[in-house]
């Protein structure tokens, strides 16, 4: 039951986000942030594949973690991009960058031989018509980690559009 209520909110958030709408709600979900015995998992909510050498994939910020699997699904909990390898999305399907909304869910294998399971959003953003997704709506970029563990949005994002 608890499997089918997670699967049925996160298909409604997922179903929020076209790529019309994208940047009026993309970061509705939180950035993702877990401590475990011997590390921890922080994940962003949003990142910009556009080729810039900024924030261009997603994954994990890990601590205590041996290796992880990751799988990226859309609306209809189509598999768009997984690996088994600890790699990173590139925001790409079919050649072509994806923007959006997407769900993420991670196995981590941490230090202590422990399997965690942790699932959540992101939003793929093409910033390509000088939009910047920022901190008033709730966007966390990975390079606003900070070195405690934590996420910090009042932290500049480094995207060249964005004036934070």
């Amino acid at each position: 039951m608890y499997r089918l209520f997670t699967l049925l909110i996160l298909t409604s958030l997922l179903v929020s986000c076209t790529k019309r709408n994208v940047k009026v709600n993309c970061c509705g979900a939180d950035p993702f942030f877990t401590v475990f015995s011997g590390g921890q998992a922080l994940v962003p909510n949003v990142f910009t594949p556009n080729g810039d050498g900024v924030n261009d994939t997603f994954g994990p910020i890990l601590e205590g973690v041996v290796s992880y699997d990751m799988t990226i699904v859309n609306t209809k909990d189509k598999v768009l991009y997984s690996t088994s390898s600890s790699g990173r999305w590139d925001g790409k399907v079919d050649g072509a960058v994806f923007s959006g909304i997407v769900g993420w869910k991670i196995e981590l294998r941490t230090d202590d031989v422990e399997i965690i399971n942790i699932t959540g959003q992101v939003c793929s953003f093409e910033d390509t018509d000088g939009t910047c997704p920022n901190s008033a709506d709730n966007c966390t970029f990975e390079n606003q980690a900070t070195s405690s563990g934590t996420f910090d949005n009042s932290l500049p994002s480094n995207e060249a559009i964005c004036t934070d």
